[in-house]
């Protein structure tokens, strides 16, 4: 039996019964049932039309013209996605909209993770307060300086001998910028210092995220080791493993030979004590 409200229209009838095929009747009806059960919960509008037509394929509820109309159903999805997309952006001017309003008369420094590399920019994301930005090394619009050399290969961005790569830690000034009677959030870079480009950090930043090369262990990001060689770190750890390894042996070596031992004095019925 299919229950289900549609906003006030609700429906429970009994799926029927096709005897002449009825392992694949069943089969298509309990995947419906499936499908309904785990899209139930907050339908949108899309979610109903698509429970209609599959309750009218089963025929588990009656059908209309309208329903079953391609002309219909095509003029419906694209005004359903016409709607998807206002939302979206109505969020995204939301999210904008607060984020100007907390860096109003404000200047803030914070790490930054390097998303994407451009010709003249850098993409970077500032897990903190979920901004996402670019750092430009040149005016956009215009061509890229001579000291700024993009790798198509590796995705790498050079500026005056600093090179940049996707996931790199950064850290970047965040500020609101008035641009003809409009606000965005700009990002300046602060750390790796590019002669010319980064600004200085704030007073009251702490030293310890002005360390590019010290991320904070909650999103420490290991640094990329050379072809041949392994960081300290990583030998630390597996030298210790097989310490663990060969005490977890020896324990158990030392466990099996002392049941073997206590089996055997069982047998021969000598006393634990003695």
């Amino acid at each position: 039996t299919l229950r289900h409200r549609f906003g006030g229209e609700s429906f429970a009838r009994p799926a029927p019964v096709c005897h002449q095929h009825g392992l694949q009747r069943a089969a298509v009806s309990e995947c419906a049932l499936m499908f309904l059960a785990g899209t139930l919960h907050g339908c949108s509008y899309a979610d109903i039309i698509v429970h209609r037509l599959l309750a009218a394929s089963i025929g588990a509820d009656a059908t209309y013209p309208d329903l079953v109309s391609k002309e219909k159903t095509a003029d419906l999805c694209e005004n359903i996605n016409f709607r998807h997309t206002m939302a979206q952006r109505a969020s995204r001017a939301s999210n904008d909209l607060y984020c100007h309003i907390l860096f109003t008369d404000k200047i803030v420094d914070e790490e930054g993770y390097v998303l994407r590399t451009r010709r003249n920019a850098l993409t970077v994301l500032v897990p903190r307060y979920g901004i996402e930005g670019n750092v430009y090394f040149s005016e956009p619009g215009k061509e890229a300086e001579a000291d700024v050399k993009y790798n198509e290969e590796t995705l790498q961005l050079t500026v005056k001998g600093v090179t940049f790569a996707v996931f790199d830690r950064v850290v970047v000034q965040v500020s609101v910028e008035e641009r003809m009677q409009t606000k965005r959030i700009k990002l300046q870079l602060i750390c790796p210092t590019v002669e010319g480009v980064s600004v200085e950090p704030q007073p009251a930043t702490p030293k310890a995220l002005l360390m590019v090369g010290a991320a904070p262990a909650a999103m420490a990001i290991e640094p990329r080791p050379s072809a041949g060689t392994a960081p300290a770190a990583t030998l630390a750890l597996e030298e210790k493993g097989k310490k663990k390894k060969k005490n977890s042996k020896k324990s158990k070596k030392r466990a099996s030979s002392a049941s073997l031992e206590s089996t055997q004095r069982k047998k021969l019925g000598v006393d634990k004590d003695a």
